[in-house]
């Protein structure tokens, strides 16, 4: 709240940018400048980020300078909190997210694992081969939806690899 003063208009509100952010990660839109453009000739884009003026949409300096204004550790605090709940959100919904964007392993109420890859080449049965590689992660855990999301992140790109969600005791 302190990033953002109260007496004027916004014209764009931190929850629509950060939706639109969302898009990229999804892997919707590949840059910034591609997010801006989607926008501003996709509706769709639009509705589902709550941007309430087709006809005025964010340039791609309106990201950068979002995150810069609201500081880079409190950006990746929010936007992992809401990959966060969309993970659970498509988990309890059975909508599938693309392996190549995340790998996902839920266990239901019973113990049984189930993840979005496919047999042998499960990303999770060759986990132990890949902390031998260089890549720097940490661990953060949530709290979402009845789910305890367990999320593995990569600390140059601070994108998540890998989350683990267990039903809530």
């Amino acid at each position: 709240m302190d990033k953002y003063s109260s007496d004027k208009e916004l014209v764009y509100t931190p929850v629509a940018l950060f939706k639109a952010q969302l898009l990229m990660w999804l892997g919707e839109v590949k840059s910034n400048r591609k997010l801006a453009e989607n926008l501003q000739f996709n509706s769709r884009y639009c509705v589902i980020c709550g941007f309430d003026n087709f006809l005025k949409t964010p340039a791609h300096s309106t990201f950068s300078y979002f995150r810069k204004r609201i500081g880079k550790e409190l950006y990746y605090k929010i936007l992992h909190r809401l990959i966060a709940q969309t993970i659970a959100i498509s988990v309890l919904n059975q909508i599938n997210i693309d392996n190549s964007i995340l790998h996902l392993v839920a266990y239901s109420k019973g113990k049984k694992k189930s993840c979005n890859c496919s047999g042998s080449k499960c990303k999770y049965n060759r986990r132990k081969s890949d902390e031998n590689n260089n890549l720097k992660k940490i661990t953060k855990n949530f709290v979402v939806f009845g789910y305890k999301v367990k999320m593995l992140i990569d600390i140059n790109s601070q994108l998540p690899l890998e989350a683990i969600l267990r039903p809530r005791e």
